[in-house]
């Protein structure tokens, strides 16, 4: 269950865990407002397992579980528990595992960032003539609000798009890790489904169908640079040349 107290003389561990964890540049887990994770320790026979969230340097009161800044979605008195996160804060949460005599205790530190990741194209059209070849990569701004990039510990990052020409519409899905992550917060998405004719001149539209992080939360699209257009000219036809 989740325990509405800890013994006082418990709390230094807690405190003792999470310096640990900061001085050997151990990350916390970064997540957003609305996010569902799971976390779990090892099973050890019929131990027992009690669950706790407190503010981060407050570890005098717990945080109940009202609903209100979280809720357990499922495993209260278990080795594993799964949280949905419903306010932003920088948290500590705490596992109390005791065999009837004796307790022992992990904790971890985990920031709710308030509001949602934006994610949007870093252009929103583009143009060029026929050379043969089927490419168009596009910059892809993906960002934990709307000027800092995301953090590592939240990828991957799947995004889902639609490609359309004529009246043809073909979705596909990409997904890229954080060594994808060029400067700002960038990735370069190759587009698929382009195809380029001598003769033709073509108009594609590609937009942003949706987008969810490493923790399944989803992405806000920046209204207004979620499409982008492309369009690939014909090369003028000047027929065979010869000398008069």
């Amino acid at each position: 269950m989740i325990k509405t107290q800890i013994h006082k003389g418990i709390l230094i561990m807690i405190f003792m865990i999470l310096a640990v964890a900061n001085a050997t540049a151990q990350n916390p887990y970064v997540l957003f407002e609305g996010s569902t994770q799971t976390y779990k320790v090892d099973l050890h026979g019929t131990n027992a397992y009690a669950w706790a969230v407190y503010n981060i340097g407050d570890y005098n009161n717990v945080i109940t579980n009202d609903n209100s800044v979280y809720e357990v979605i499922a495993g209260e008195n278990t080795n594993e528990i799964s949280i949905k996160w419903k306010v932003g804060g920088d948290y500590a949460l705490v596992v109390d595992e005791s065999d009837g005599s004796c307790q022992n205790m992990k904790a971890l530190r985990v920031q709710v960032i308030s509001g949602s990741p934006q994610i949007a194209f870093n252009t929103i059209e583009s143009d060029d003539c026929y050379d043969g070849v089927n490419e168009l990569i596009i910059p892809v701004g993906i960002l934990k609000n709307t000027t800092d990039a995301l953090p590592e510990g939240n990828y991957e990052v799947t995004i889902n798009y639609s490609v359309q020409i004529g009246a043809v519409i073909t979705n596909y899905s990409k997904t890229f890790t954080y060594a994808d992550v060029g400067i700002d917060g960038e990735v370069n998405l190759s587009v698929e489904g382009i195809v380029e004719e001598l003769d033709k001149t073509k108009e594609y539209t590609i937009w942003i169908n949706s987008a969810i992080d490493g923790f399944n939360t989803p992405f806000n699209i920046v209204p207004g640079k979620g499409t982008h257009t492309r369009t690939i000219h014909q090369l003028p036809q000047t027929g065979t040349m010869v000398q008069q």
